[in-house]
């Protein structure tokens, strides 16, 4: 009967344990917090690059299925094309009925998309401010490349490149052209 009435008494936590539990949750949280937002940069990267490889190859598509001129170029405001290697503002898809590579009363809009997530800086290759593809599903010129880049610099850059078949592929940037931003 004594040894009820002492369990029964004993059902908290003494300040010896509750300091080490919190000292053990502090240790967890310190090592976790960094793996976490590692991760985290790595998906916003990772849903990026997947956004333009599946907008390549929407284009492509349309190209072929259309028989018809389709260009993709970097665009802040969804209707004209910026004229630069940076894309990480947004980008257009639109058909290219008269084929003089600018985007015209007339010709359709098939797809805009919007700003990449802060953070994130996209830009193609020199001489690439846009990706015209061909009814064949071709493209004009040399290969372009789409190197993403973020806070954590040159050693996480992704690059997505398209070949003069039209054909998107992602890896890393082997071309080392970021440079670590601030922090």
């Amino acid at each position: 009967m004594i040894r009820t009435r002492l369990a029964a008494a004993q059902r908290g936590l003494t300040l010896i344990e509750l300091l080490a539990t919190v000292a053990v949750l502090a240790i967890l949280t310190g090592v976790g917090v960094p793996s976490f937002q590692n991760v985290m940069a790595n998906q916003k990267q990772t849903a990026a690059v997947n956004s333009y490889v599946a907008s390549f190859q929407q284009a492509r598509m349309r190209a072929v299925a259309h028989s018809s001129q389709v260009i993709l170029c970097p665009s802040a405001n969804g209707i004209t094309c910026t004229g630069g290697l940076s894309w990480e503002h947004g980008w257009l898809i639109y058909d290219d009925n008269n084929r003089n590579r600018r985007h015209d009363a007339g010709e359709t809009v098939v797809a805009v998309f919007t700003a990449l997530p802060a953070g994130i800086s996209a830009t193609s290759s020199i001489g690439r401010p846009q990706l015209v593809y061909r009814n064949d599903g071709s493209v004009s010129g040399s290969n372009l490349r789409v190197t993403l880049c973020d806070q954590r610099g040159t050693e996480h850059a992704r690059s997505v490149i398209v070949n003069n078949h039209g054909r998107p592929r992602s890896g890393p940037d082997e071309l080392r052209r970021c440079q670590p931003g601030p922090a």
